[in-house]
């Protein structure tokens, strides 16, 4: 078994509360796609909703690609759904770090969103170990 079938799990498991976090009625302002989040804190919750969508689904590609290289047996699709993970951790450590430098109120979503960006860059780092180890262990084979 390769080292990487947990991984698609987590990623998914990490979109899920990635949209729960987006659907959820907890921002300062309800629903953070409501009109009001919209236009009362423009451009403050656009940009954090931006951020949070492109970070969801980036980790959805990335769940996909992993079950991708589950399915096929190969490695083909591993390191783009890694970049692609590092990029989702990105962007959602982004939103919370925006949002809370602008806005500064600490209610639920916000940190739901942060335990995701954790989550999410957790992963990164194994993935990136991940690399590096294999890439080790080759060169001393070869």
């Amino acid at each position: 078994m390769a080292p990487y079938y947990g991984e698609a799990q987590v990623l998914f498991l990490v979109f899920g509360l990635n949209l729960l976090s987006i659907f959820f009625n907890g921002w300062i302002c309800g629903k953070i796609f409501s009109y009001l989040c919209i236009r009362g804190f423009y451009p403050h919750m656009t940009i954090t909703l931006t951020l949070l969508v492109i970070a969801t689904v980036f980790t959805l590609i990335a769940g996909i690609l992993q079950i991708l290289c589950m399915v096929k047996r190969t490695e083909r699709y591993l390191l783009i759904s890694r970049i692609l993970t590092i990029c989702a951790a990105i962007f959602a450590i982004a939103s919370i770090f925006y949002l809370y430098d602008n806005v500064l109120n600490g209610i639920w979503s916000q940190r739901i969103s942060l335990l995701i960006a954790g989550m999410v860059l957790g992963i990164s780092i194994y993935q990136l170990s991940n690399i590096f180890y294999v890439r080790l262990e080759n060169r001393k084979t070869a």
